[in-house]
């Protein structure tokens, strides 16, 4: 952390710890409020795509849920005004076109494409498809978290901070920074 949130995380801490003490101290917190909605930040990301995909050809559509898409010499791009707008570049998009778009195998795009040695990949609501550099594409299912349980005894693990030793430390005047 910067030295200022460490001394924000540090003064409301002990502002928990001992009610109406140090919490006084602390600085106001404001809430960041995004810039644009998704629909704006979609019309940007379109007028974007057009000069970085090789611009707009005049194939445009409408996908089953209402998610459209917009072709590009270079991707496809798929969005709507609810959902961010994502690209599926070049050997992905026809992998994804080869499989029946978003009624096949693969689903929606949910991410950006991405690098993996020498393979691009990408994540779709069915699966990661990728493709390698000599053309050929594959599928990767999406893991599935098994079952597990947990079980735990004991005094804890021996290292962290203790609440009853930073209020102690509060009580005797310490610094937020010596507490933390």
């Amino acid at each position: 952390m910067r030295p200022t949130a460490l001394m924000l995380a540090a003064t409301l801490f002990a502002g928990l710890l001992i009610p109406g003490t140090a919490a006084a101290a602390a600085p106001s917190i404001t809430t960041m409020v995004p810039a644009a909605t998704i629909a704006e930040s979609n019309a940007a990301y379109l007028a974007k795509a057009a000069t970085s995909l090789g611009g707009a050809d005049a194939t445009t559509g409408k996908l089953k849920d209402g998610r459209l898409w917009r072709s590009h010499r270079d991707g496809i791009v798929v969005y709507s005004d609810t959902r961010k707008a994502v690209t599926v570049r070049n050997a992905l998009a026809q992998a994804w076109a080869d499989t029946g778009w978003e009624n096949g195998r693969f689903g929606y795009p949910t991410a950006e494409q991405y690098s993996y040695g020498a393979d691009t990949r990408q994540a779709f609501t069915g699966g990661i498809l990728g493709a390698r550099s000599n053309g050929t594409s594959y599928w990767l299912p999406t893991p599935k978290p098994g079952d597990f349980t947990l079980a735990g005894s004991g005094w804890g693990h021996g290292v962290g901070m203790s609440q009853y030793g930073a209020r102690s430390m509060a009580e005797e005047g310490k610094s937020a920074t010596s507490i933390l």
